[in-house]
Formats: structure tokens, sequence, C-alpha cells
């Protein structure tokens, strides 16, 4: 049986491929190539380099988990975007991998789709997006203590990324989504 896309959306690869890495990396023998390998590939890319204030949220018909009080606490705040990690609110995340591809609308929606709720899945019209495909930017990173190689499994703001444009960036937390714009 051949996996497709469809049946392994990239969002439930990356929390696979994690614990992966960070066994890589620890194991004596491959330490030196898993580092120089990691390393590569764990540099955000130029693209996302800078700093980016979440502007507003987008209003979809996704079931949200958030109460208003956190979904307000993400906005007007700053995601910043170096090229071996990220921060946001003063929180600093290390990058151990990056993964990039183009997504279509309509992969984009069966992944963000839910058979067992009547609420419509979001597409890229209820985000604002009038492109046939964008790219979607996931990056994993070091858990809280940014010290550790720990892969994070919580949600943390911009650390997958929709480009709607050079200046635009579209993220969700707990089925909100949210839009930043490039700070100039």
């Amino acid at each position: 049986m051949q996996v497709t896309r469809r049946l392994l959306p990239l969002m439930m690869l990356i929390p696979l491929s994690a614990p992966l890495l960070a066994i890589a990396q620890q194991e004596p023998l491959l330490k030196s190539h898993a580092a120089s390998a990691s390393q590569s590939k764990a540099r955000i890319p130029s693209l996302l380099l800078g700093r980016w204030r979440v502007t507003k949220t987008l209003l979809t018909q996704a079931a949200v988990c958030w109460d208003r009080q956190q979904i307000d606490s993400v906005l007007n705040t700053q995601i910043s975007y170096q090229p071996d990690g990220f921060s946001w609110n003063n929180q600093q995340r290390r990058s151990l991998g990056v993964v990039s591809s183009t997504v279509e609308e309509q992969e984009f929606v069966e992944d963000n789709s839910d058979a067992d709720s009547e609420t419509p899945a979001v597409d890229f019209a209820m985000l604002g997006i009038i492109a046939p495909a964008v790219e979607r930017i996931a990056i994993m990173h070091t858990a809280k203590d940014s010290a550790s190689n720990t892969p994070d499994d919580d949600e943390f703001p911009g650390a997958t990324v929709l480009i709607k444009n050079p200046d635009t960036l579209i993220f969700s937390m707990c089925n909100q989504y949210f839009e930043a714009q490039r700070q100039r």
C-alpha cells in the first residue's frame, strides 16, 4: 500500500520525525554527521527572517478550543525569526529542522477537515488567500528549555505558517487562525 500526502498530512509527520531527530542527535557515532545535517536543515528560510506582528484573527467556522482571553493574548504580539531559531513573547525556540512544502487548497482543506464534525473545513477563501497554492513552512523546535535538544510537542505561535504573500503570514493556534504582518 502506497502512503500519500493525503493519508499523512504534514503536521502528522512532524511529531513523528522530531523524536527521531532528537535520537539521531544524541547517538555518539552519528553525532557529528547528524549535527552537520541538522544544522543545514535547521536554518530558517530567508523569506521568514525578521520581525512579524500578529495583527488580527481570521474568522472561520472551525471549532476553536480557546476562549476570547487566550485569543486576545496572541494579538499585537511579535514573532521574530533568526537563521537558527525564532521567538514569540520573549520565549526563544531553537530550530531543529524545517520542512517547507507547497500546499494546494484541496490538500489544505483535507488536512484541516474533521470527518466527525459538522462544521465546514477551513479553506483558503476563509483565510483571504486567493492563490491556488501557498508555501507552508513548519519548524521543529526545542522545548521550553531551549538549552536542550528535546523537541516541543506544544503549539507555538509561528512554528507552522502559510505564506499568504511576502509580508503576510497565517498560522493557527487551537483552530484559531491569526494573521501576522512583516515589520519594517
